[in-house]
Parts: C-alpha cells; structure tokens; sequence
C-alpha cells in the first residue's frame, strides 16, 4: 500500500514539474515572438513574424522597450482582422501596414485634387463600382489603371465625400471583376498611431469592417490589453 501512494506521489510530482517546465517554455516562446516597440506615445506588442523589414535608423533603444520608432512596416494575415482570404496568398492574404505618428500625416493634395476635380483630375473620370457601391475617381492620364474611392450619393464629387482608398491595378493586367488583382491602400489611427493599410480591394467591401477590425487589432496590441 505503502509502495502504492510513493509511486502516485511521484506521478503527482512528475506532471506538475512538466506542467511548470511547459509554462516556462510558453513564456519564453512568448517573449520571443513578440516585439515591444513604441510608436509616438502608444506602446505596442506585435508578434515580431509581422516585421517586414529590420528596424529603422531612427530607433532610440530604452531599457523596457525592444525598439523606438518613427515608422515600422508591418505584413499581417488577414486572419488577424477577422477576414476569411480562403487560402489567398502573397498580398492577397495580407494586409501591408505602415504605421507611425498621426501627427506626422498631412493632407493628402492628390486626394485633394480628386476631390475638387483640379490638378492631374481636372476633368477627371468618375465611375460609378458596382462591386464595392463607392465611385472612382480617375485622373485622365491614369485611366482605367489609377483611381481613387469614395462614398457619395452622385457622380458629383466634392469635399463633403468621404475618400475610401486609393487603388491600382497592374499596367499589364485586365481588372478582374471580384477586384482580387486590385491593390488599395487607405488609412486609418489609433489613438496617435497613423495606420496606412495596402491589401486586396475586394476586401474593401462594407462586410468585412476591415478599418474597425484593424483598429481593434491594434487595441488588442496596446500595453493596456496586455497582461
């Protein structure tokens, strides 16, 4: 009997030390993956996969954060944002993210110009898209390859409307009719973090909530949603 209970004991013992070993293991795994890194005032956790590039020459190191940075280039999974890419590769199960300080981001005066039809877009195209219910606006030069997105009521652009994206397609590429060989950049913030987002169009339709599903993201990133 007495053989009995040493042998459960050690058993006992046994899967709490691997327990222990297995969460020393996670932990390390974790601080390995990923980077702390501050973007203007907001202190950010980002699995490090996410990184495009090394790290600009602007960083100031500081003993609690891995990198300082005015800007860092970040490929993330669609998944991250909720969005289901259904076995997309390359850019078109990404999105491409340029995050840095909002209040480095001025005024746009190509999306300016769109706006107000002046510059490059006087006389400029506007076509309504079925696919994604917003109107292009196209500077003549740049027809049918280069436009920009916005939401409006009418053909009549103007400042009220509100600028969605700007889009490309390959010179060398027929538009596909799902707009997945389209590329679109837009850009949204989070607190005084500035995201500048590229990914496919398609994922530009108004189901995916691809700018709130970013901003959340980021929320989750933030030093107050880590424990």
């Amino acid at each position: 009997m007495r053989n009995t209970i040493n042998v459960l004991y050690r058993k006992i013992a046994l899967v709490i030390l691997l327990l222990f070993l297995a969460g020393c293991e996670t932990e390390e795994i974790k601080s390995m993956d990923i980077l702390e890194v501050k973007i203007a005032g907001t202190k950010l956790f980002i699995p490090k996969s996410y990184v495009l590039s090394d790290l600009p020459t602007s960083i100031v190191a500081d003993k609690n954060l891995d990198s300082q940075s005015e800007q860092l280039s970040l490929k993330v999974p669609l998944f991250e944002f909720n969005v289901e890419s259904k076995g997309d590769s390359s850019l078109l199960g990404n999105a491409i993210l340029l995050i840095g300080n909002v209040v480095d981001e001025g005024p746009s005066k190509d999306i300016d110009d769109a706006k107000s039809q002046l510059g490059l877009y006087k006389g400029a195209i506007i076509e309504k898209d079925s696919y994604l219910g917003l109107y292009r606006v196209y500077p003549k030069s740049g027809y049918p390859k280069l436009w920009h997105y916005f939401k409006a009521d009418t053909d009549s652009i103007d400042e009220s409307d509100e600028w969605f994206g700007s889009c490309t397609v390959g010179p060398l590429e027929d538009e596909k009719y799902d707009l997945s060989n389209v590329k679109c950049t837009a850009v949204t913030s989070y607190k005084d973090v500035s995201i500048k987002y590229t990914t496919n169009a398609k994922y530009f339709l108004a189901d995916f909530k691809l700018k709130q599903a970013i901003i959340s993201t980021f929320k989750r990133w933030d030093e107050a949603s880590v424990h």
